[in-house]
């Protein structure tokens, strides 16, 4: 698992529309609404959920499609051992459930 899985889609969406689209059809049993992740510019627009206590799940789209990452979402770092645990334990199991939560919103679409 590399922390970032690719939801291929025939349509190009726009962030502004991705955002939209999600927030409308979102499930509020799932996770909270997706909102949009504006504390650091510098790294761009990206759609944020919230995964664990010091990971977060990104979304944005890109050319091929929907894409997820797992990110660190706290601003101090974890040790190594701690960060692999979590990162590759719940972290990628929450991934693999938006990724899949996505992918069904979208083809029903």
């Amino acid at each position: 698992m590399k922390g970032r899985q690719v939801i291929r889609t025939d349509k190009i969406w726009e962030f502004d529309e991705l955002l939209a689209f999600l927030r409308d059809n979102w499930d509020e049993s799932v996770s909270v609404l997706p909102k949009e992740f504006d504390r650091w510019p510098h790294i761009g627009r990206y759609i944020e959920l919230p995964a664990t206590f010091n990971f977060c799940t990104m979304v944005y789209p890109n050319k091929k499609g929907v894409v997820l990452i797992s990110y660190q979402a706290v601003q101090y770092p974890l040790r190594d051992r701690e960060w692999n645990k979590e990162f590759k334990g719940p972290a990628e199991e929450k991934l693999l459930m938006y990724t899949e939560y996505v992918r069904r919103l979208l083809e029903r679409g």
